[in-house]
Order: C-alpha cells, then sequence, then structure tokens
C-alpha cells in the first residue's frame, strides 16, 4: 500500500513540473569580502515557477527570512556556508535547499614608519584598506587616543616595546589592528663631564648630565656610597685615589642604562712635604718630624734605620742611634695606598769650618719678603734678595738673571758654617722701563750644588700708578676647552691640557666714584700678551661680563695674568687691577 501512495505521488510532480525547469544558485557580490563590509547574496536560477518563502543560514550565526536578495556582513575572516532553504512551485508544495561556500578576508593593516625608532622620533602610522576615512588611534604609551585620519605622527617619550592599535570607523569598529614599534635611548648624545677632570682625593668634583632625557637623574660615584637621586648636576668627593666608575640614569633610574664616566682621582704627590726639626740632628737627638699636605692624618712612618715603622698622626718624634744618612718615608692612609714622600736626612755630620763647602738652603724674594711685586714703570731701585744657608768654607759665585738673561754677577767668600743674605743690587737695580711680567731667578756658578733654584715676578704696569682695587673686582667664573677638552678652575688654580685651546668666561664688578669711559682687558699667558678687548663706558656699580680665549699654552707658561687697566687718557694709563692664575698640567 505504501509502496503504491509513493509511486503516485512521484507521478504527481512529474506531471506538474514543467519541463526545462532549472534548480537555483546562490551567487554572492562581492565574491570574497572583507571582515565588516557588507555582502549580497542572491537566490537565482529558478524559473517558470514562484518562491513563496526564503530563509538564509549564513554560516556565522545569523540567519535571515527574506525574498531572494538579502545583505550581511561578516564580523571574522574564515570559510563560511552559506544555505538556503526555500519553498516554490504552485502553492510553495515543493520544498528545496541550495548551499555555497564564501571566503571571508581581512585586509585592513596599520604599519610605522620606523619599526625601531628614538625617543623623540616622529614616527608616521598608516592604516591600509580602512573602510572609513575616520581612524581611531591608541599608540599604547598612555597618552590620550586620538581621532584621525588613516595617517598620523607620533613619538614616544619613553623607552620601551609599544603596541599602537587603530579601529575603523572613528573607533566604532570591532575590529582592533595593531603594531609594535620598539623605542630605544639615543645613548651616544648624552654624556657625563666632570670638573676638576682628574681630581685629587677630597677634591670636590662637580659633575654635570648633558645631553639627558630627563634632569631627574641617579648618580652612582662608583666608590660605595650610597646613590644620589637628584639633578643634572652632583657634587661628590672621593675619599681615595683610583679609577672609578661614574653612572647616571635618566628617568631616576627606572628607565633605561646608564651612562658611564672613568674617573681617574689622582694623589697629587708635589703637595705633601716632610718637615724636620731639627734639619740636621745629632746622634740621639729627638727629631720632630711634621707632614704637610697629605691628605689624611693617619700617616705610616718609616724612619729609614730599621727601626719598626710608626702609624700614628701627622706628627711623628724619632732619635736616630748612628750618625748617617737616611730615608724618612711617610704614607696617607696608613700606608694601605699610594706611594710615599720622602725625605732625606743627614745625621751626625761635622759642622762648622771644617764641613765640606755646600750649600743646603736657597730662598729668593723681595724686600717685603714676599716672591710677587707690582710696581709702576720706571719704578727705582727694585732690588731681589737671596737667602742662602751653607756648611763649610769656601767661594760662592753666582748670576742674577731676568727674564732668563744675565744681569749682575755676585762673588763672595763665605767662612765657617752660617747663613747670609746678598742683593741684585740698587745700581743698576732690576729693570723696570717695559711693561708687563718679568721673572727673577739665579745661576750659581760655584761651588756645585744640585738646589733647585726658585723664581720670583715682578709685574710693571703701564703708567706710573699702582692699581688701587678698592671697589673693583675681576672674577673668572668658568674655564671652558675648547673641541670637548677638558679643563677644570678651583679658586685661582687652571689645570689644563698642553697645546689646546681653552676659554675664560668672568666678570668684572666696577664701583669706584668715577666711571671708566674707556677700560681695557688684557691677558698674559706668562709674559706672552694673548688677547685683549676693550670695556667701554664701564659704569659704577656695573657688573661686566667678558669671554676671552687663549691659545695653545706651551708646557713652560705657568701663570695666566689679567689685567685691567684705565686708558680714558692714553698717554697715561692706570692700571685698576691685576688678577693671576696658576696653571698645572692635566693629562
Amino acid at each position: 500500500m505504501t509502496g503504491s501512495l509513493r509511486r503516485m505521488s512521484l507521478a504527481l510532480a512529474m506531471f506538474v513540473l514543467p519541463a526545462g525547469l532549472c534548480l537555483a544558485t546562490i551567487t554572492s557580490t562581492p565574491a570574497q569580502p572583507n571582515v565588516e563590509q557588507s555582502v549580497t547574496f542572491s537566490l537565482t536560477g529558478i524559473t517558470g515557477l514562484s518562491i513563496s518563502s526564503i530563509q538564509w543560514d549564513f554560516g556565522d550565526g545569523g540567519t535571515a527570512s527574506a525574498v531572494s536578495m538579502v545583505s550581511h556582513t561578516y564580523l571574522s575572516p574564515g570559510t563560511k556556508i552559506v544555505k538556503v532553504s526555500y519553498l516554490f512551485g504552485m502553492a510553495g508544495l515543493f520544498p528545496g535547499k541550495e548551499e555555497t561556500t564564501i571566503q571571508i578576508v581581512e585586509r585592513r593593516t596599520i604599519s610605522a614608519s620606523s619599526p625601531v625608532a628614538m625617543i623623540g622620533q616622529p614616527i608616521t602610522f598608516t592604516a591600509q584598506n580602512f573602510f572609513s576615512k575616520s581612524v581611531r588611534w591608541d599608540f599604547g604609551d598612555g597618552t590620550p587616543a586620538v581621532t584621525a585620519g588613516t595617517s598620523v605622527v607620533h613619538d614616544y617619550a619613553l623607552p620601551g616595546p609599544f603596541t599602537a592599535s587603530a579601529r575603523d570607523f572613528g573607533g566604532s569598529s570591532p575590529s582592533s589592528f595593531s603594531t609594535t614599534v620598539q623605542i630605544t635611548i639615543d645613548y651616544s648624545r648624552r654624556r657625563i663631564q666632570a670638573s676638576p677632570a682628574i681630581p685629587a682625593p677630597f677634591q670636590p668634583v662637580v659633575f654635570t648630565a648633558t645631553g639627558f632625557y630627563t634632569t631627574n637623574i641617579r648618580w652612582d660615584f662608583g666608590d660605595g656610597t650610597a646613590p644620589l637621586s637628584g639633578t643634572a648636576s652632583a657634587t661628590h668627593t672621593f675619599a681615595h685615589s683610583g679609577t672609578f666608575q661614574v653612572r647616571a640614569w635618566d628617568w631616576d633610574g627606572k628607565v633605561g642604562d646608564p651612562t658611564v664616566l672613568a674617573v681617574t682621582v689622582v694623589i697629587d704627590y708635589t703637595r705633601r712635604r716632610i718637615q724636620s726639626v731639627p734639619d740636621r740632628p745629632l746622634p740621639l737627638q729627638k727629631v720632630v718630624f711634621t707632614a704637610t699636605g697629605f691628605y689624611t692624618p693617619n700617616i705610616h712612618w718609616d724612619f729609614g734605620d730599621g727601626t719598626p715603622h710608626l702609624s700614628g698622626t701627622a706628627s711623628a718624634t724619632h732619635a736616630f742611634a748612628k750618625p748617617g744618612t737616611y730615608l724618612v718615608r711617610a704614607w696617607d692612609w696608613d700606608g694601605k695606598e699610594g706611594d710615599p714622600t720622602s725625605l732625606t736626612l743627614k745625621v751626625g755630620e761635622p759642622t762648622g769650618p771644617r764641613a765640606p763647602f755646600q750649600l743646603y738652603f736657597l730662598q729668593l724674594r723681595f724686600a717685603d719678603g714676599l716672591s710677587y711685586k707690582v710696581v709702576p714703570k720706571g719704578f727705582p731701585f727694585l732690588v731681589a734678595l737671596a737667602d742662602l744657608k751653607y756648611e763649610g768654607t769656601g767661594l760662592f759665585q753666582a748670576q742674577w738673571l731676568v727674564d732668563g738673561m744675565p744681569f749682575q754677577v755676585f762673588s763672595q767668600a763665605l767662612p765657617f758654617a752660617d747663613s747670609t743674605t746678598f742683593n741684585s743690587g740698587r745700581i743698576p737695580a732690576l729693570p723696570t722701563q717695559m711693561p708687563g711680567m718679568h721673572e727673577v731667578s739665579l745661576r750659581i756658578l760655584q761651588p756645585q750644588a744640585e738646589l733647585i733654584v726658585p723664581t720670583i715676578r715682578y709685574f710693571v704696569t703701564a703708567g706710573t700708578e699702582l692699581p688701587s682695587r678698592s671697589g673693583l673686582t675681576l672674577r673668572v667664573e668658568r674655564v671652558e676647552g675648547l673641541q670637548g677638552v677638558e679643563c677644570s678652575l678651583l679658586l685661582d688654580q687652571l689645570r689644563l691640557p698642553s697645546g689646546r685651546s681653552f676659554i675664560l668666561n668672568g666678570s668684572v664688578t666696577y664701583e669706584v666714584i668715577e666711571p671708566v669711559r674707556f677700560g681695557l682687558l688684557r691677558i698674559h699667558l706668562g709674559e706672552e700678551l694673548v688677547d685683549q678687548q676693550l670695556l667701554r663706558d664701564l659704569k659704577v656699580g656695573e657688573k661686566r661680563l667678558f669671554e676671552t680665549s687663549l691659545f695653545n699654552p706651551s708646557p713652560e707658561a705657568k701663570t695666566v695674568y689679567i689685567t685691567l687697566y684705565d686708558i680714558s687718557d692714553p698717554a697715561n694709563p692706570r692700571l685698576l687691577y691685576l688678577k693671576r692664575l696658576n696653571i698645572s698640567a692635566s693629562s
């Protein structure tokens, strides 16, 4: 019975369906749509019959009941199976089903012009294949998001990896597109400068961080002291000699690597002295040794006679058992650091006229006891004095030198161990006709001596009056090396590399009653005039800045002289001020 019904239904269907009827097909536009792009689906290919109802399934959970044409938007990429069920024929008696596969792709991306960039370097972000001209940008560094076009420029203020993202349709798109940029620190622009560049122990050193991104600098001085958080400048003293790795970080050390400067702290042995009282002791006589110019009071003593060493203070007492010549040595830091300073001490040598004739002390000075003097042009009777101590009896011959040239010869028999003073002579006196700096020294002709002969200096002004310093101050406030040369200024001491250029910066403060119409600032390097500049209309109470260049100081040049003249009356220039700066070489 059932089989007979099936055959009857099939015969009825064959009777009802018109000949030449085609089954339906599904078409989509566009064929490969983008995520969030509207897709139009059409059911086509059924002819001769009407469709009474259509049910769409888009393969992503979305459905629609409509006619043969419908639109749908996909929110994720992938392969989607689209199905449609429908009824057709007379009174919708015949069901139909069709399906097709569609590929959803995502073509939208964003890119960065510089995936790796420095802090502060502009980066262009570009959105490709977006549907809208309004894009919401988030740069991932905590700065506020912005709505702009498909291209935008941004720079980062901190280092690190950052993920920049963008959303289509002014930010309303559910899809977010991102790219990562690596922001790095330009360490090549950062520098640490130290003044002085080569300090001594316990000497204040000013460190300056230049080219850093922030002023919130963390300092580590490399000597075991606690790190310091502060500004772009810090002052520190080192308690020991050695080479220390001074490090400085931006952002108080929370971000990035440090910039490093190796600072070498050097012991200045030339400032250290050992003095003995008496300076020519006898055996078993107590000798008081004093260490002066040392860096610490914890001195380690070796008296050179085989007795045990002594650790104590800057002063020590010792007696030598036998005559002889002893090398007395003293160390800073209780002998744990640095080389010693030495004194050769003769004990128990015969004294008096029977001793060999020899010199053991020589000092040059002017009549007022000083080693430096300022005199007006044409000053009469300028005399240098020499204080001499000697042993034995013999003939002493010496020649006075002025600016290295022979001046006067002195010859005198010196009987019996004693001390004496002789002068350069009043006729002729030391020359004072040529303005500028002059040096006075002594050449010992007899006896042969190993003494280091000192040099004293006098300055001859261009006028006939000595300078009056009342109410006038001349300061050198800073010394700068050119082309990265490191120099330092401490009080009136300059540390300069030989053969390089540097600039002195300073000020003149003038508080004298009468103004100066024309002032002339002159700079001498030793005896050589290297620079001068005119100061017009120097008013009462005015502070005038100056900057002057000095070039190529030779190893022999040990002093810089800065003079200020009043040349309002050219026939009678008047020296207002003279300042002296001592030069020491730096490596």
